[in-house]
């Protein structure tokens, strides 16, 4: 029984730890649904589990900890999302009905692929919506990594609203050319609070 409950929590630790990862950083769930049900997962994981075991082990809080803090992190952040600009959210969950993928292209390699997204978030913007490129491994396609974002931007050629602009093209298998804009390199991981502070340092 006490092996039994050493597994259970070194799984919630686990499981903490992957979720605190996917939200502190451009990696996510392949799916925008995966990334709202897997919190609550890992939530009712923990709460079942911390509940049933009753070993005395030292420092079991410790193997939960990391669930908790980004299971309530999370939902804590979309409460007050919704509370402060409920007419935002709106249109947030509007824009994820609503999107539309525009390209898909391999890399020359044919090992990881990226696919662009277009979110039609309306005249307000200043553009036919929002855009944003993620990178996804063919052979581990349940994540995704964020490689651009771009919040105003133009996608649909002159005169054919239904027709995409080729938004990017592989420059090579580490880096894509932006439509009218710059090369974005694929490699490398976002750590949101370092890029947070870096931001802050540059201004």
């Amino acid at each position: 029984m006490k092996e039994k409950s050493i597994v259970i929590n070194y799984c919630n630790l686990l499981l903490g730890i992957i979720l605190l990862f996917l939200i502190l950083t451009n990696v996510e769930l392949n799916s925008t649904i995966a990334n709202f049900i897997f919190p609550l997962f890992v939530l009712l994981f923990g709460f079942l589990s911390y509940k049933k075991i009753t070993t005395k082990q030292k420092g079991k809080l410790l193997f939960y900890l990391p669930s908790f803090i980004g299971v309530f992190g999370f939902y804590i952040v979309i409460i007050l999302f919704f509370l402060i600009n409920f007419f935002g959210s709106l249109f947030w969950i509007n824009e994820e009905i609503n999107k539309e993928r525009i390209q898909r292209c391999y890399s020359p390699n044919k090992i990881e692929y990226c696919d662009a997204y277009h979110y039609p978030v309306g005249a307000y913007s200043g553009g036919s919506g929002r855009v944003r490129v993620f990178l996804v491994n063919k052979f581990f396609p349940i994540v995704r990594k964020e490689v651009f974002y771009k919040p105003k931007a133009h996608v649909w050629i002159e005169g054919k609203e239904d027709i995409p602009y080729e938004y990017f093209v592989w420059e090579d298998n580490d880096s894509i050319k932006i439509y009218k804009s710059n090369i974005v390199n694929v490699r490398g991981i976002i750590f949101y609070p370092v890029a947070m502070i870096k931001a802050v340092r540059s201004k």
